[in-house]
């Protein structure tokens, strides 16, 4: 191979002989229909070729043609020898290096950045193409790009091939086109996954007659396969079908050891049957249902749970124009999707669409920007809006379109209070009410679940001396430690410290500590003691740590493995389970008091979508909400469903009190290591501030502060701020650049970091 010399002669005779393989290929219509379907899904690449080439281009092969492939591919630095055998390891090795030590490279090979554009692939365009040939029989074929070699669904689709068209006459497609109405004599489906890409397909041969109802049929199976869920039995009957045809392709020592050494080649991979059949064991019905309900192969995911490696192919798959659809959290309006036409912002007043860390951003700011660059269409959609958001619409700068009844035509939940006042003077401590604990076990008694919301995780929330007060904090952030009950512990939610073991006596006073309030794991642990029959499921950033583990948790949720699912925010959006009819809320207070402006629209917006959980199928729906103040203003709002009454209410407020939308609110912050030093920068940003906006009259600008953030120290740096209410254009933003060229050049003792956060409730 190394010392070829190619005589013309030779190439000639081996010409003719793969000329006659195409002509013969040619006149095969069940073999030259996949190449036809493989030049439409992969047009314009290399994997859409048929393999034996071009007669015509053949003919033209030169010496030269072969001398030039040789040298640039096939070369001892950009080759894998694979050997098989009783073979004397030594003496190979030696031969290979007779072979390729004269054979030095003339030219450097392809990197792999060069191979990607040379074989980048095309966008793809579902198409339908007919070719008329002098045949009896119609070939059929129909399919999608499919999952990579690196692609973890790629199994899940493995199987899914098996049932449907394997090689097994239980196959579905074979059974219900040749068994049952005898209209093919051969049907299957195929798939096949290569390092960016794969592809997935249904053949079958018929009376060019039936060829739509054999289509209406590979349909339905389709559609049925995608509508009901296998069972686990199916489920492991096509497991067991499945690893008995490879153990049988493995008794060929000779396919065994050529296919091995193309994994390796190809993707690094030893041959592992044992590894192989651990992954095939690891498909879940719940893949198999997303796998089917979509066909995803042309969905791309992005969002941080993802590994460095996930994270690059999915890149990878939307840059080169593999993927049609990009679903995921914020950084998702980033992903480079060509021709993108429509950016879909779900849930639009999740305050996660803002980013806390620099570069800091707006999901909502960004997606305006690139409708508008790429002339796409931008929906925001939430059943409770961002105030903003529903004042733009009203006011014409976005077009409001409204669903006036709730899917399916089901009513909405009917909503009760329940005074926590009265549980306490009527000598109930729990945190759970009589009421709930009554209303949960009618729940279970029925074979009905319930979704419970809290909002805080931890046993206990607070440790407070009962002599002297003192309050046990993190030394590095100014806030409580939580009590943690599994790990025996405080922790700070902040920055991780932890305090082992659990403090019992005060460290000011020597007096005895009191831990009180309660989060997600005293909940649960009180639910266990009056519901000694429930399976509770808790789903908090504690018991959701692992990967995949959220998923997981709604998957046996949804399987009717646990009866209550408590958990904090995560469980009240988006959850859509037809046995939860009721849903109970608890520790609301603690947010309708809290600090920024969004306070009442964010409880509003967590109530409504957390009562909207209960009665989405045929049984009716409750909720009940534990509070304080049953009669506050929000409370009621929300538990009537009323968002347009709760908006008349909020922009009221926000037009009095000068907040977004009637301005813009800017905090800038400043971090720095002395409390002192902190407070006296951020007191000279806002005197510079003045005096460059008393230079421009024409901005409007209120000034508010300095004044220290809701969490004073975090992580051992000090944080104050000043508030900012503005208009944020263009004079405004020169502005901030001069003031922050002048705070730079100032010769303070000590300055603090400054960061500006155009998207910020009060705080950073």
């Amino acid at each position: 191979m190394f010392h070829s010399t190619y005589p013309q002669s030779e190439i000639d005779k081996e010409v003719e002989v793969i000329c006659e393989e195409i002509e013969s290929y040619n006149d095969s219509p069940a073999e030259l229909i996949y190449d036809e379907f493989e030049n439409m899904v992969f047009c314009g690449h290399p994997l859409g070729h048929n393999i034996l080439g071009q007669a015509e281009r053949l003919r033209n092969y030169t010496t030269d043609d072969a001398r030039r492939f040789t040298s640039r591919l096939y070369r001892p630095d950009n080759a894998i020898f694979f050997a098989y055998g009783d073979i004397d390891f030594t003496r190979l090795v030696k031969a290979l290096e007779r072979a390729g030590h004269d054979s030095a490279p003339s030219h450097p090979p392809l990197t792999d950045m060069e191979n990607m554009r040379l074989h980048r692939l095309p966008e793809y365009r579902p198409e339908r193409k007919t070719i008329h040939m002098d045949t009896h029989l119609a070939h059929v074929m129909t399919g999608n790009r499919a999952y990579d070699i690196h692609d973890n669904r790629r199994m899940a689709l493995y199987l899914l091939n098996n049932i449907m068209g394997g090689p097994g006459m239980t196959a579905r497609l074979n059974l219900t086109l040749r068994e049952r109405h005898a209209l093919v004599y051969t049907v299957e489906s195929s798939m096949a996954s290569y390092s960016d890409t794969g592809v997935w397909a249904v053949y079958f041969g018929c009376d060019p007659a039936q060829t739509d109802r054999c289509m209406r049929l590979v349909r339905r199976e389709l559609d049925r396969m995608a509508d009901t869920q296998l069972s686990d039995r199916q489920l492991n009957a096509a497991k067991k079908q499945i690893k008995g045809q490879i153990g049988v392709a493995c008794d060929s020592r000779e396919n065994f050891a050529i296919d091995f050494a193309k994994s390796f080649l190809h993707y690094g991979w030893e041959k592992d049957v044992a590894r192989l059949f651990r992954n095939i064991d690891a498909v879940t019905p719940q893949m198999i249902r997303r796998l089917k309900s979509t066909f995803g192969s042309r969905l791309a995911v992005q969002h941080s749970a993802l590994n460095n490696t996930e994270r690059l192919l999915q890149w990878r798959m939307i840059q080169q124009g593999n993927a049609d659809i990009v679903v995921g959290t914020r950084s998702a309006v980033f992903a480079p999707l060509q021709n993108l036409g429509l950016i879909i912002m779900d849930e639009e007043q999740e305050h996660t669409y803002q980013s806390e860390s620099a570069p800091r951003f707006d999901a909502h700011d960004v997606a305006k920007k690139r409708a508008v660059m790429e002339n796409a269409l931008l929906l925001f959609a939430s059943a409770t809006p961002l105030t903003e958001t529903y004042h733009a619409a009203e006011s014409g700068k976005l077009q409001l379109v409204q669903l006036t009844h709730r899917y399916g035509g089901r009513p909405l939940p009917s909503v009760d209070f329940i005074d926590m006042r009265a549980e306490l003077a009527a000598g109930n401590p729990r945190e759970v009410s009589v009421r709930l604990a009554r209303e949960l076990q009618e729940n279970l008694d029925n074979g009905e679940q319930s979704i419970l919301l809290l909002n805080r995780r931890g046993y206990r929330t607070i440790g407070m001396c009962t002599t002297c007060g003192h309050v046990l904090k993190c030394p590095n952030c100014s806030v409580p430690l939580v009590y943690h009950k599994p790990q025996q512990a405080l922790l700070c939610h902040h920055c991780g410290h932890t305090v082992h073991p659990l403090p019992q006596t005060c460290p000011e006073c020597g007096g005895k500590i009191s831990y009180s309030g309660f989060g997600t794991q005293r909940v649960e642990e009180e639910l266990a003691e009056l519901l000694p029959g429930a399976r509770i499921l808790r789903m908090d950033q504690d018991s959701t740590s692992r990967k995949d583990a959220h998923e997981t948790m709604l998957a046996q949720f949804a399987r009717h493995e646990y009866d209550i699912l408590l958990g904090t925010q995560m469980v009240a959006k988006g959850l859509d389970f037809e046995k939860v009819t009721l849903v109970g809320v608890l520790g609301i207070d603690s947010l309708l008091f809290g600090q920024g402006f969004r306070a009442y629209e964010s409880v509003f917006s967590l109530i409504t979508q957390v009562v909207g959980r209960g009665g989405r199928a045929a049984l009716p729906g409750r909720a009940l909400i534990q509070t304080s103040v049953p009669d506050h203003p929000v409370l009621q709002l929300a538990a009537a469903q009323d968002y347009k009454g709760f908006y008349r209410e909020e922009i009221t407020f926000r037009r009095f009190s000068l907040y977004p939308p009637f301005c813009s609110f800017v905090v800038v912050g400043f971090i720095g290591d002395q409390e002192g030093a902190v407070f006296i920068a951020a007191q000279r940003f806002g005197a510079l501030l003045g005096q460059h906006a008393a230079q421009k009259p024409n901005i409007p600008l209120r000034i508010l502060g300095p004044a220290p953030m809701n969490i004073t120290m975090l992580n051992n740096k000090f944080r104050y701020k000043l508030t900012l209410k503005c208009r944020n254009d263009a004079a405004f933003r020169a502005l901030l650049h001069e003031t922050l060229d002048a705070y730079d050049a100032e010769k303070l003792p000590q300055k603090a970091s400054v960061i500006l956060d155009f998207n910020s409730d009060g705080d950073l």
